[in-house]
């Protein structure tokens, strides 16, 4: 019997995919997919001031997408396409260059 799996199909933007695919750095806030300048400052605002220490918090959490989109949304009131970018974007990341 074959086996089925499911994949999340998920559609990326050029800033996302290059942010996956490059070691962070010292990468800005706005180099992470669904992060712009207003959601950079809400974030900043609340102590983030780079990609790294958001990238850390995202790890603080476990990785759960349902919390780390909650959480992004309480802090910038980004839309669920901006809350996904911002999610891929760390969590391919992650893949990419923590597994």
């Amino acid at each position: 019997m074959m086996e089925c799996y499911s994949y999340k199909v998920y559609m990326t933007t050029a800033k996302a995919q290059s942010f996956m695919s490059e070691p962070m750095g010292n990468k800005p806030l706005t180099a992470v997919g669904g992060i712009g300048t207003i959601f950079a400052q809400r974030l900043a605002d609340k102590g983030f001031i780079c990609a790294a220490q958001l990238y850390v918090h995202f790890l603080d959490m476990k990785r759960n997408e349902v919390h780390f989109k909650n959480w992004f949304y309480q802090v910038t009131a980004a839309d669920p396409h901006f809350q996904n970018l911002c999610y891929y974007s760390m969590n391919g990341y992650y893949l990419n260059f923590h597994q």
